[in-house]
């Protein structure tokens, strides 16, 4: 299953936030190949955005 970005190589080097934002991406990528209908999708990629996650 493929993610939406690369994983970081060393995630404790990463500043926190950096850490975060590549799990929502890695959880937003495994969740476009769920069954959420697109509406759904979307609802949970706008929240993320709208919060600075992504």
């Amino acid at each position: 299953m493929p993610s939406a970005s690369p994983p970081l190589e060393h995630p404790s080097s990463a500043p926190a936030d950096l850490h975060v934002k590549q799990l929502v991406r890695e959880a937003l990528g495994e969740l476009a190949d769920s069954p959420l209908d697109g509406e759904d999708y979307n609802r949970v990629v706008d929240a993320f955005v709208r919060r600075g996650l992504i």
